[in-house]
């Protein structure tokens, strides 16, 4: 059945292909939110429209009340203009124009991730001019529902996997035996610093951060939590994981998945990575590792972020095998000397 849905200045005589028997899976929904996605649903896989806007106040203010008012963090998330291309869903700044459709399946993180899970997108690809706020709330999403979100990056030619392709295979391969190797060596060091602070405050004993990992996709990245979960502060125990660089053994499992390397570029999280200047994000495309040719312990807001940047791109250009084991030797001989 083809009809028009006509929503006062939102929507504009748009058509749309319902399909009925997608209704009975979203009986639970407001009346409204049930119109509203299926028109999402079919508009983004079935139409596959060049361009939709998303402005969910607009249609928020025109719909009847809601039981729970949306936070301003929640209505910034819901301001962003979707593209469908080559089966991936990518998430931009919103445009200026005076003609938007509505998503409030935006607003709400079970509305959002039931349209992803139907959805037939291989994966999203969001620019990061939207904020770390947008990107952690769909990294969130996509991670619950399986598809891989890719941060927008231009291109790099001169990585290590482009330039020196059996060298950088022979890495991966030797690297994520060393890293299962590693990982089962220190799992009874890990099985105690976990228990120590569960106990210490009956909290997790791992935390996750949102990291940029190789070709820009998103992922969790591993490490033993510092802070105590009721004062925020660092811990003894966290302090002394910190110093003695301890704290990253959970990373060997990044390693084992193959998201992170032994030794690589730095791993940029998602509050650092749209600092980055963009006429250095092509490096954001480069493996992480757990450590690199940057020194031991560096802190992002101690150095210059460009600094950083330009000691990335001189890695990247000059890598070799050779080379990253020398710099793992002097890793290895950095930690034991404290």
């Amino acid at each position: 059945m083809v009809s028009d849905y006509q929503q006062g200045p939102v929507l504009k005589s748009v058509r749309f292909r319902i399909i009925y028997p997608s209704v009975a899976s979203v009986g639970l929904l407001p009346s409204y939110g049930l119109i509203t996605f299926l028109v999402v649903i079919q508009w983004l896989i079935y139409q596959q429209s060049p361009m939709v806007y998303s402005n969910v106040h607009s249609l928020m203010s025109s719909l009847p009340p809601q039981p729970q008012e949306l936070s301003n963090s929640a209505r910034s998330q819901t301001l962003c203009r979707l593209l469908w291309r080559q089966g991936r869903l990518w998430v931009l700044p919103p445009a200026t124009s005076t003609r938007h459709i509505a998503l409030p399946a935006l607003a709400k993180p079970e509305w959002f991730q039931a349209c992803l899970e139907r959805s037939k997108t291989k994966g999203v690809v969001i620019d990061p001019q939207l904020g770390s706020e947008v990107i952690t709330f769909w990294a969130s999403a996509c991670h619950k529902v399986g598809k891989p979100l890719y941060l927008r990056l231009p291109t790099m030619r001169m990585l290590p996997a482009k330039q020196s392709v059996w060298a950088w295979y022979t890495k991966c391969l030797l690297e994520r035996l060393m890293g299962l190797a590693l990982l089962v060596l220190f799992s009874p060091l890990m099985l105690v610093f976990t228990v120590a602070l569960k106990l210490q405050d009956n909290g997790p004993a791992w935390t996750y951060y949102w990291c940029i990992g190789q070709r820009g996709r998103v992922f969790r990245m591993a490490q033993f939590r510092r802070e105590s979960t009721i004062t925020g502060q660092k811990t003894r125990l966290g302090q002394w994981l910190e110093v003695s660089r301890l704290d990253r053994l959970p990373r060997f499992v990044n390693v084992v998945r193959g998201e992170m390397a032994l030794i690589g570029t730095k791993p940029w999280m998602v509050e650092e990575a749209i600092k980055v200047p963009p006429e250095f994000q092509f490096c954001l495309n480069a493996l992480p590792g757990i450590v690199g040719p940057r020194p031991l312990g560096l802190d992002i807001p101690a150095v210059d972020i460009k600094v950083i940047c330009q000691r990335e791109v001189t890695y990247l250009k000059n890598w070799t095998l050779w080379s990253d084991s020398q710099t793992g030797l002097l890793a290895v001989v950095q930690m034991l000397k404290g």
